[in-house]
């Protein structure tokens, strides 16, 4: 039984001069199988890290923690600037992947620094 789903990929270019809100949104089927009982995966670009997604998550990693800029007012920013319709636990979970994108990395910097000490 085919179910047609949507889904919603917010992205932001940047170039020299210009930031630029870019939305793209996905229209994809997915198959139930009575047998086993699941549906069949979701495109790949809605559960692991992207290029679609990397722009917006640096934006999001940047304001929070480098400028201590709190998640709803980094939501209100992208909203209001960049046009899109998001609430703060998209920012919430955009930080929260990030994190585990870069958990090697940041093992690797901390095992470095303690082993400099």
């Amino acid at each position: 039984m085919p179910r047609t789903i949507s889904k919603r990929l917010h992205d932001l270019q940047f170039s020299r001069s210009v930031v630029k809100g870019n939305v793209v949104e996905y229209q994809f089927q997915v198959f139930w199988c009575p047998a086993c009982r699941a549906y069949t995966p979701w495109p790949k670009e809605f559960w692991q890290p992207n290029e679609i997604w990397r722009n917006l998550a640096s934006f999001c990693v940047f304001e929070t923690i480098d400028l201590c800029v709190s998640q709803l007012s980094v939501t209100q920013t992208l909203n209001r600037l960049f046009g899109f319709q998001m609430n703060e636990n998209v920012v919430h979970r955009i930080k929260e992947s990030a994190a585990k994108y870069y958990e090697q990395t940041r093992k690797n910097i901390l095992s470095e620094w303690s082993r400099a000490s």
